[in-house]
């Protein structure tokens, strides 16, 4: 994965900086056309400096409703735009009314490797931490099983584990796995296969005490509508959805 990063200079200080780092696999674009796309929207954006205002920000409207291009602009691009506007809508204080207290969780991610993992295990227990998303299915799945059991052997219970498959397993790999490791420490698994609704059938039919979370297939499902009760978790990338405004939305 590649990107750029972008800063927004005011008076020679820089007051805002984000990137611009399109998915591969994921996102239509790639760098060059999301760079062009940027260029392109920075262009219209100081070409329109005498519309900005700050009077009317709407955070779940494109851009924040600061401006209106006439031209479609790239997710990954709105993403990169939006976050550097968030910095300069907090360096000029405007407050906005958040309906609850936000308690974000201190989480790690981790590639399983049998290389430093004991490092990693006494960094996670000095530091508490209670959410940990570990990558599956990319190694052999019985050297994966060892290494999950061993951070569940060796870590607080109060550490839940977030296993991302990324759709690569297969049900019977997915059934394997879950017979042997403690499923009372998995929080959930995510996209472990190719089709999540065929899974959380498999999952009611094996009588597997999991949960699931959606990411690659959020936008099969209508949200407006019950989800399946395997289904626990939605895992919304913003760069990936269309920014910050639309996650919001």
């Amino acid at each position: 994965r590649e990107g750029l990063y972008l800063d927004l200079i005011q008076e020679n200080r820089v007051i805002a900086t984000s990137e611009l780092s399109p998915l591969p696999g994921l996102h239509s674009e790639n760098l060059t056309q999301a760079k062009l796309n940027l260029e392109k929207t920075l262009q219209f954006i100081l070409s329109n400096q005498e519309n900005f205002s700050t009077k009317n920000i709407k955070l779940d409207i494109l851009l924040f409703n600061l401006f209106k291009p006439n031209f479609s602009i790239y997710p990954s691009v709105i993403f990169c735009l939006e976050s550097a506007l968030l910095m300069i809508i907090k360096e000029i204080r405007i407050q906005f009314q958040v309906n609850q207290k936000l308690n974000i969780l201190q989480n790690d991610l981790y590639l399983p490797s049998k290389v430093n993992l004991e490092k990693h295990i006494l960094d996670w227990n000095r530091k508490k931490l209670t959410k940990l998303k570990i990558k599956i299915g990319r190694i052999d799945l019985e050297d994966e099983i060892s290494i999950i059991n061993t951070i569940i052997n060796e870590t607080s219970s109060s550490l839940q584990l977030r296993l991302d498959g990324n759709q690569s397993l297969t049900d019977d790999q997915m059934l394997y796995l879950c017979k042997n490791i403690n499923l009372t420490r998995v929080e959930y698994f995510e996209e472990p296969t190719s089709d999540i609704l065929k899974l959380s059938k498999f999952i009611k039919k094996e009588k597997l005490n999991v949960f699931l979370a959606i990411d690659e297939s959020l936008e099969q499902f209508d949200l407006s509508k019950k989800l399946p009760k395997e289904i626990s978790h939605l895992i919304i990338k913003p760069n990936l959805v269309g920014g910050i405004s639309k996650t919001i939305n």
